[in-house]
């Protein structure tokens, strides 16, 4: 089985024996970058890992989008010994080769149980057939095919020589097939074209006269005695390979388990008619055939696990035990959000049903029936109601002296027989047993506070969420949280699962808060 990636390698090799680049060789060390483009727009959807059946797409991958990249290097001797990895490798005078019995291999492996792809060192044995050139006059491209800079200790954009011998691979079971060189005339596989002085050339069609390529879809090149180290920590080795390949017809590399049956996940002509095979034109966004789906793409099988989806790291403190699926920005503006309206519903609520806000009672309380002054009562009462929205003492402080600030910045016309007020710019606006003043921080202040509470809120829930949200990582675990989740903080629970399967009212009753709760299912990626 041929991988099915995009591939740029570079090994470094210790010479046993050899003859020009005929010879028995032994890998010592590896510098491979897989990158996995999806061949078709796909869908990610994750499970509950539970087993409850749970199953909700959560992401699009466009099509030839970029879903993730496995570095496998770089590794040294040393590095390759500990995980295994051993490579015997014999280049026959003839253009014969073998990969000799005992060998292992880096390459990727699918979990198919947790859906994910990972580097693993399996056996490996191969007939080759190659052919060597060890003149230094092939230019080393500093950017491959799908625009990533190389990692090429040669390339010139890496401080090398910028220029190299050539070996291609023309048969073999396990390994891509490559050019000698970069071959882009006759291939017409090069993004880029240059002459020699710097200026561009044409390298889309056969038989172009440019000296420079960059970005060649194959591309093999070879090096000896060079003084150079290739690979940091294993010093200078006898001879370096170096190889570009993307998958398909070129490399003979992408195709899946079992050759015999290219249907194995139903992207094929035969199913050309069905939803899968469909997809959105990136440039028009009209719906057009894959190209998967053709008698090209069908063959180009392999499925690839997904490693983890983007997500939010959480402060365990604010009350979350894992991560939450999206990044960073989005998920603070939610949260953030959420805190917000929490926020001034705790400032605006009346349980007792009085007409006043329970913070204004709570206030009035501290002030008649203990006695304390009117801004030592509204602090107070406005920390009390903060803490039991769940922020902390010290927070809740910085919030009410911003609240005392903005309460005492505000103009009114006041009545002191009624207590009534309202804002006002100046004196004339102030009807007759009204003047104009400045609010007080006592408990008419804080009143006054509940009726537009927005900007102070707003300051409140950037706030937690300087305090909660730790930033951006990457997870198989996560909660999920979206708009249509409402009913229960926004988050997927326990009682929205129900909700979901049964439409039974009774579990719209809310099992969240804006604090995660432990109650909120947990979900894995599953490609």
């Amino acid at each position: 089985m041929k991988r099915f990636m995009f591939i740029t390698l570079l090994a470094s090799f210790g010479l046993l024996l050899a003859q020009d680049a005929a010879g028995t060789y032994k890998l010592t060390g590896t510098n491979v970058r897989y990158t996995n483009l999806a061949r078709q727009t796909t869908v990610a959807s994750i499970a509950d890992s539970y087993g409850l059946g749970v199953s909700l797409p959560v992401a699009s991958i466009p099509i030839n989008t970029g879903f993730f990249q496995l570095l496998n290097g770089p590794f040294n001797e040393d590095n390759l010994e500990l995980g295994g990895a051993f490579l015997n490798v014999t280049f026959n005078e003839d253009g014969t080769g073998t990969i000799n019995e005992g060998s292992y291999y880096p390459t990727t492996e699918l979990d198919e149980e947790l859906c994910a792809t990972s580097s693993t060192v399996l056996p490996i044995t191969d007939d080759l057939v190659y052919t060597s050139n060890l003149a230094p006059v092939n230019y080393v491209q500093n950017v491959n095919y799908i625009g990533l800079n190389s990692l090429s200790p040669f390339a010139a954009a890496n401080g090398g020589s910028g220029l190299l011998g050539s070996i291609s691979l023309s048969q073999s079971e396990n390994l891509d097939f490559f050019v000698a060189g970069q071959g882009a005339g006759q291939l017409g596989a090069c993004q880029a074209g240059f002459y020699f002085d710097g200026s561009p050339c044409d390298a889309s069609f056969p038989g172009n006269d440019c000296d420079i390529y960059e970005g060649c879809m194959s591309a093999g090149y070879v090096s000896k005695g060079h003084d150079i180290e290739t690979v940091e920590g294993n010093g200078v080795r006898d001879m370096y390979v170096e190889w570009h390949a993307v998958d398909g017809p070129l490399s003979q590399s992408g195709y899946g388990d079992d050759l015999l049956d290219p249907c194995e996940d139903d992207l094929c002509v035969a199913t050309a008619d069905q939803p899968q095979c469909f997809e959105l034109d990136p440039e028009t966004g009209g719906i057009i055939p894959s190209p998967a789906c053709t008698e090209a793409g069908q063959d180009l099988d392999n499925i690839f696990g997904i490693p983890y989806l983007g997500t939010t790291a959480m402060n365990p403190e604010c009350g979350f035990n894992s991560e939450i699926l999206g990044d960073a920005a989005s998920v603070g503006a939610a949260l953030g959000g959420g805190v917000a309206a929490a926020c001034e519903s705790g400032m605006q609520g009346d349980a007792d049903g009085n007409g006043y806000p329970d913070v204004f009672d709570g206030c009035v309380g501290l002030e008649q029936g203990y006695g304390l002054p009117g801004d030592q009562a509204a602090t107070m009462a406005f920390i009390g109601a903060c803490t039991q929205l769940g922020f902390d003492e010290e927070t809740c402080t910085a919030l009410a002296t911003l609240a005392q600030q903005a309460v005492e910045a505000t103009t009114i016309c006041y009545n002191v027989e009624t207590h009534d007020f309202y804002p006002a710019d100046s004196a004339d606006e102030c009807a007759d047993g009204y003047f104009f003043t400045n609010a007080q921080w006592d408990c008419y202040g804080l009143l006054m506070l509940t009726y537009d509470a927005s900007a102070l809120c707003a300051v409140a829930g950037d706030a937690w969420v300087a305090d909660c949200v730790d930033g951006d990582s990457a997870g198989r675990q996560f909660y999920l949280m979206d708009a249509q989740f409402t009913p229960w903080s926004g988050f997927f629970t326990w009682n929205a699962l129900q909700y979901t399967n049964t439409g039974d009212a009774s579990f719209l009753a809310n099992d969240g808060q804006w604090a995660v709760s432990y109650t909120h299912l947990t979900l894995p990626t599953k490609a």
